[in-house]
């Protein structure tokens, strides 16, 4: 059994100016010594007894730091997937570290963030369950902000969460039939990023319960098993069948998989933590054998301008050695060339950007006269003033300020508030924030406030401005730009609307136009060094997946964080209709079986968008799973994509794609 240091310097409050990094000593990981497709004897012994080496080069090298003075507060440990140590230093004490003969690299840790149901069929989920494949068997890892495994999505009780000890197990039923295993290596008060030092020194424990609702939002979007309009788990059968309009929440996209949650996160916050989660992924009894390696693990987080040698990059490549497939986000930073996150860089990597899906679950609104108007209406609802749910339903005639005053930014004039005054105000999206609107609104004597987008994208929750003090005390909704062009066009008829609750979270809205168009926030690539990153694309606006802490609700959240899952999920699905597939003939299938049309603006209109920007195309786990052909680059398998690096005018590059015939026939 090792010991641990207990470094004087770890008693001795960090400074101010401090750095967080990975110190990779010289040794190679114990993964160097281990092969996927060669699991003997030799193979497993050869990789113990690197394990236990480098487990003691670490020994001897925190010793050396000791003795040398440094103040340092360690984080973690990994001798699997990569061989070092992640402390905390002051900045001062960089060079001493790197000065060091037992050093290979010293590089800064770069703390991730998490990166923030309609998609299953989309993809083709259900076509694959009615082929009997459910992800049965497939084990998936949620590297996240941990899993809110008593919610009924995932089995469980729908209740007791407000009562569990997150720092312990046994007041809790974990694991349970979906949330197989985990462990908490962060605790609830981490953040890697925290200006409080205590808060940056994680205080695992082997509860993974989710506190943020990250993880468990993602986790559902993997494979949950779905939530019955009566608050019952749903029990199956999953195919095409499946009556998913009729379920409060639907099943994920591998619906029988297993999830093991790796809490990286505090409950608010960044991590570094995140090689250290690997690493238990490959290894998760921690004996040295990498055999019973996790199949799929999903990272719904990442840093800007990922690169492939950092720290976690490198874990999440040597993790895909092990025989895991590794699907992360690429980011939520927009249309930025190279800024794909890390560690979606990673090489081996199945980086996924974020993709409009057709169909979004959000609230709705109604009109109640002119009767040729009548009707339901997509709608969100505000993070600020009263909740809809407790105040009731708040009814009145539709009106509008002067021309000129449309937008609401500053108080309303006379005639306008004259207007406005015992009305719902209708005023448009844009330039100021939506709690100075409805103040404003307020202010003028309005009932109530429906806010219109400038265009027809989905409706969401309009936040709060923490800098307006003021109280806010009349509801307020949002609505697309096509429905509030149309409620203008019938004011003069006396437009009587209806703001509401009722629908939350139960409203289709749905926009054709819009399925297939690129997420305006998915970061784009190719990476720094013009490796074709991100790989592939999935549906991540609006995604409906369940929400922590409720028992047995859901809710609709944006990123490329929700469309990371649907691609894990997929690859569940892919893993167990192919279970002899190595993780990066996985990844091929994947990008091999893609719908690569991708639009800028509008479903089947130009622009297009280029695969070094977006990746091979929209997951369609369908063909993945039917197709009877490999395509990859020869020179770099576990890439898939062929990347000619960056060119100078006029030179000329090649490089060979291979076939593969998958059937043997």
């Amino acid at each position: 059994m090792r010991t641990r240091f207990l470094l004087v310097l770890c008693l001795i409050p960090v400074l101010a100016q401090a750095a967080q990094v990975f110190v990779e000593l010289q040794n190679p990981p114990a993964i160097a010594y281990w092969h996927e497709g060669r699991k003997g004897v030799q193979s497993l012994a050869l990789a113990r007894s690197q394990l236990a080496a480098n487990q003691q080069e670490q020994e001897a090298f925190l010793a050396e730091v000791n003795r040398r003075g440094v103040r340092a507060q360690e984080i973690y440990r990994v001798s699997r997937l990569l061989n070092g140590v992640a402390l905390e230093v002051p900045d001062e004490s960089l060079e001493v570290l790197r000065s060091m003969p037992q050093v290979k690299a010293l590089r800064l840790l770069r703390p991730k963030k998490p990166l923030l149901a309609t998609a299953g069929p989309l993809v083709r989920a259900p076509q694959v369950w009615n082929r009997a494949y459910t992800g049965r068997g497939v084990r998936v890892g949620i590297i996240d902000t941990g899993v809110d495994y008593l919610h009924r999505d995932f089995g469980g009780p729908g209740s007791g969460y407000s009562s569990n000890d997150s720092t312990k197990l046994g007041d809790a039923p974990f694991p349970n039939a979906k949330v197989v295993g985990g462990w908490d290596f962060a605790g609830d008060n981490y953040d890697a990023g925290s200006d409080t030092p205590s808060k940056r020194t994680p205080k695992p424990d082997p509860d993974p319960m989710d506190c943020g609702g990250h993880g468990t939002h993602v986790a559902g979007i993997v494979a949950g098993f779905g939530v019955t309009k009566e608050g019952a788990t749903f029990p199956g059968p999953f195919s095409l069948a499946t009556p998913l309009a009729d379920l409060a929440v639907a099943p994920g996209v591998a619906p029988e998989a297993q999830i093991y949650a790796l809490k990286v996160f505090g409950c608010s916050g960044s991590t570094a933590l995140v090689a250290q989660a690997l690493e238990w992924a490959a290894d998760p009894n921690g004996d040295g054998n990498f055999a019973d390696h996790l199949d799929i693990v999903n990272l719904s987080l990442g840093s800007d301008w990922g690169s492939n040698d950092d720290p976690d990059a490198e874990a999440a490549n040597n993790a895909a050695r092990a025989g895991i497939l590794v699907v992360a986000a690429a980011g939520n930073s927009g249309d930025t060339t190279f800024i794909v996150s890390s560690p979606a860089a990673a090489t081996a990597a199945l980086a996924v950007a974020a993709a409009v899906d057709s169909g979004a679950v959000v609230g709705a609104f109604e009109v109640l006269a002119p009767q040729n108007l009548a009707g339901s209406y997509p709608a969100s609802e505000a993070d600020f003033g009263p909740d809809l749910a407790t105040l009731g339903d708040r009814q009145g005639l539709l009106a509008q300020p002067q021309p000129g005053e449309e937008l609401g930014c500053e108080p309303f004039s006379p005639a306008s508030a004259a207007a406005l005054a015992g009305k719902i105000a209708l005023i448009n999206r844009g330039t100021c924030t939506f709690k100075r609107k409805v103040l404003n609104a307020q202010n003028a004597g309005a009932i109530g406030v429906l806010i219109v987008r400038q265009d027809d994208g989905d409706p969401f929750t309009m936040g709060n401005d923490t800098s307006i003090t003021a109280s806010i005390t009349i509801p307020a909704q949002m609505t697309v730009l096509s429905v509030g062009q149309r409620l203008r066009e019938y004011l003069s008829q006396g437009v009587q609307v209806r703001l509401t609750a009722r629908y939350r979270n139960q409203f289709l809205y749905t926009n054709r136009a819009r399925e297939d168009t690129v997420a305006s926030f998915s970061s784009r690539g190719p990476r720094g060094d013009l490796v074709l990153k991100p790989d592939l694309t999935a549906p991540g606006e609006s995604v409906f997946s369940a929400a922590n802490g409720t028992g047995r609700e859901g809710v609709s959240l944006s990123g490329t964080s929700m469309a990371t899952p649907v691609v894990a999920g997929a690859a569940a699905l892919l893993k167990q209709a192919r279970p002899e597939l190595a993780a990066w003939q996985l990844k091929a299938l994947l990008m091999n079986g893609a719908d690569p049309w991708l639009f800028g603006r509008e479903k089947g209109q130009e622009p297009y968008h280029r695969v070094s920007r977006v990746g091979a195309g929209r997951v369609n786990v369908e063909r993945s799973v039917s197709t009877p052909i490999l395509l990859y680059a020869s020179e770099s398998p576990q890439a898939v994509s062929l990347s000619l690096g960056l060119l100078e005018a006029g030179q000329a590059a090649s490089g060979q794609v291979k076939v593969a015939n998958l059937t043997n026939r």
